[in-house]
Order: C-alpha cells, then structure tokens, then sequence
C-alpha cells in the first residue's frame, strides 16, 4: 500500500454504523443539508398555515366589518336600480391588490345582491363612510357611483316604514271581561 495521500481510499462502512476510520458519524455535510431540509419545510408550512388561517378569519368575518359600507351602498339609487339590495360584502384580496395599484387607496368587495354578483371598488373613509366608488357589473364595465345628492342618503333607511298613529295595538281587542 503506498502512502501516498492523493491515492489514499475513503473510509469505507463496516456494516454496523461504524466507519473504518473509527468515525460513528456521518459526514457533516449530510447533517447540514437535512437540518436545512427541515427547517425550509417547518417555515414552508408555517407560512401556509399562518396565511390560510387569516384569510379564512377575514372571509368569515369580514361581512361584518363592512356592514356599515353595505347600508350605505343600499341607500344609493344607482345601486337599487342595477344591482338590487346587498345582502352581503366580502373582501376580495387579489383584486384589491391589483385595484390598488391603480387606485391606491381603494379595495374590492365582492358583493351578493338580489340581483346576482356584483363588485364594488371603493375607498373608506375615516369615518367608515364611502369617499368615491365604483359599481362593476357582472360583465366588467365600471360606473362611477354617485354619492353627493343623487340618492345617496345615508342617514336615511332605504325602505322607509311608515307607521300609522291611529293603528290600534292588536292586543287590546283580545281583551274581554
């Protein structure tokens, strides 16, 4: 055998988890690569988890965050006339992000109204209160929304009920004796 180190042979495995050299350990360049193996899959998953289960909460929840958005979008003629009465808004987040590229500010919510899906693009005030909105219909086109005037009148119900004073509480004529 020549003692030559260019020449020399790796250790080689005994069989029993020993390496000829004495070594019990694998090299350490192996460990590295699992440990960073692991660890990309724990942050991988993490990162899925984390994500999911916010969207989730925010789709499940998010009805009511814009409650007061949707009574104000009821109260808009414009909006009785094409899309009907919203019964429920969520938020769109792919949407928004590419809404609020070009309209900073705004985000996208996807509406059910009674007369089918629709979407809206608006941007919230301070005060929970539409600054300026869009109205984009199941095919696309965008109309601007009219907020100043033209039927917009948040502070009111968009169905009034009227009640008359006259109106005899129908209890009393159950009364007998």
């Amino acid at each position: 055998m020549s003692s030559d180190p260019f020449h020399s042979n790796p250790p080689h495995s005994m069989g029993d988890g020993s390496f000829s050299d004495g070594n019990t350990s694998p090299p350490k360049r192996r460990r590295w690569w699992w440990l960073l193996g692991i660890g990309a899959a724990v942050s991988l998953v993490s990162l899925i988890i984390c994500c999911g289960v916010l969207t989730y909460g925010f789709s499940m929840v998010g009805w009511k965050v814009f409650e007061p958005v949707r009574m104000e979008l009821n109260a808009i003629a414009q909006v009785q006339e094409s899309a009907g009465r919203v019964d429920k808004l969520t938020m769109n987040f792919s949407e928004s992000t590419k809404e609020g590229q070009s309209n900073p500010g705004f985000v996208v919510l996807d509406a059910e109204t009674t007369n089918g899906p629709y979407q809206f693009s608006i941007k919230i005030g301070a005060e929970a209160q539409i600054e300026q909105g869009f109205m984009i219909h199941p095919d696309g086109t965008r109309e601007e929304l009219k907020l100043n005037g033209s039927g917009n009148n948040a502070d009111e119900s968009p169905d009034p009920v009227e009640t008359d004073p006259d109106a005899v509480d129908a209890s009393s004529d159950l009364q007998t004796n």
